[in-house]
């Protein structure tokens, strides 16, 4: 089953004539210029040429934690004045915000989201907690109690998948490559 399925992804992706032949060179051909396309070969550090993957990542990792860092500023405050006495939050929508999170609030929020949307970095997408929240209700409520009052490390839920996507033929430094988050 496995093999005619996958063997129907491949006839639907090439031509016919590997099918008929099991001419596997054309299979090979597709998956590896694929994986070509989908790699970054080499970079340039400036006048260092980068070729293994590990020093790649190392030079990705630290151009866009560097471009995305801010330095740490203190002593910023605005004035009492700065702020119009209508904008302020009132003591009923101040209680509101402060509130902990309501499973109604919740489920509201998990059904509104776009179901066919994609995965998140757990694997599971939106429509798994569409359709099994009566199962984990007491574990993502949890979740949300822990972040209410402040028991949870943030960090690990502050983080994206970044792929790059070259913005011309043959990008070899990191400037020449758009970053997009997953």
């Amino acid at each position: 089953v496995i093999y005619t399925n996958e063997e129907a992804f491949w006839r639907q992706r090439g031509t016919q004539r590997w099918v008929l032949r099991g001419d596997t060179a054309y299979f090979q051909a597709i998956a590896n210029g694929r994986r070509r396309r989908n790699t970054i070969p080499l970079l340039w550090d400036r006048e260092t040429l980068l070729q293994h993957p590990t020093e790649n990542r190392a030079h990705v990792d630290g151009f866009y934690k560097a471009l995305f860092s801010t330095s740490p500023r203190g002593g910023l405050s605005l004035a009492p004045s700065f702020w119009d006495p209508h904008q302020l939050v009132s003591d009923t929508e101040n209680a509101a915000l402060t509130a902990p999170f309501s499973k109604a609030e919740v489920w509201t929020a998990i059904k509104g989201m776009n179901s066919a949307s994609a995965p998140g970095p757990d694997g599971l997408p939106v429509k798994f907690f569409q359709t099994f929240w009566d199962v984990i209700k007491p574990e993502v409520m949890a979740l949300f109690e822990e972040f209410y009052v402040g028991a949870i490390d943030l960090s690990r839920l502050n983080y994206g998948i970044i792929t790059l996507i070259p913005k011309v033929a043959g990008a070899s430094n990191i400037r020449q490559f758009r970053p997009i988050t997953v």
